[in-house]
């Protein structure tokens, strides 16, 4: 690893690839050497959502036979009702885009 852009082949022999957007996770622990995974950008699904729901004010009438609202009808008639619950607040990917590498800290 260095900061500098020069090829390392240019410096040591041999032929190099140089790994781009990615950052680099030790081996182990289920990730294997040589694979990649992660995403840059992740759109959660339904059941990755937090469970929650949403109120909203109303003021109009409400037909309890069809379901249906309409008119407008005076302050008394007014209250709050809320959407149906939505969300699993199931786990998620959050990791950027990566390259399984091993890595090796000396210590002696």
């Amino acid at each position: 690893m260095s900061t500098s852009s020069t090829n390392p082949g240019t410096l040591f022999g041999g032929s190099w690839t140089q790994i781009t957007g990615r950052f680099l996770l030790a081996a182990g622990g289920g990730y294997s050497a040589g694979s990649t995974g992660g995403e840059a950008t992740h759109k959660l699904t339904v059941s990755e959502m937090p469970a929650h729901a949403h109120g909203i004010d109303y003021m109009g009438a409400y037909s309890g036979s069809s379901g249906a609202w309409g008119g407008f009808v005076a302050a008394s008639g007014t209250g709050i009702v809320n959407t149906k619950s939505t969300g699993g607040g199931a786990a998620h990917n959050n990791m950027p885009p990566y390259y399984v590498v091993y890595m090796w800290r000396r210590t002696a």
